[in-house]
C-alpha cells in the first residue's frame, strides 16, 4: 500500500473512532467537518442541516470558514435553486 493511501486509511480510522466518542450530535458534526478537512485535504467544510419547516438551511457545523460567512445566516430554500434541488 502506498504511504498516502496509509495515512489517508489512518486519518479515516481516526475520525471514526472520533465519531464513536462523540457524545452528542453537534460533537459529532463537529468532528465530522474537522474530520474531513484533514482527510480530504480542504480548506473548510460545513454542514447544513433542514430546519423542521424544511424551508431553511442552518448551519450546524463548520470548520476552517472565516467569521464573515459563518454570519451569513441560514439558506432560504426558496431563493436559491440550486439548494432546492438538493
Amino acid at each position: 500500500m502506498e504511504c498516502s493511501e496509509t495515512r489517508y486509511i489512518s486519518k479515516l480510522c481516526e475520525l471514526c473512532g472520533d465519531l464513536i466518542a462523540a457524545e452528542d450530535l453537534q460533537q459529532t458534526l463537529q468532528v465530522l467537518t474537522k474530520g474531513c478537512t484533514g482527510s480530504l485535504k480542504v480548506k473548510a467544510c460545513s454542514i447544513r442541516l433542514l430546519d423542521e419547516k424544511g424551508e431553511r438551511l442552518e448551519m450546524r457545523a463548520a470548520h476552517g470558514l472565516s467569521q464573515g460567512y459563518l454570519k451569513k445566516g441560514p439558506v432560504e430554500i426558496e431563493k436559491n435553486p440550486l439548494d432546492q434541488k438538493v
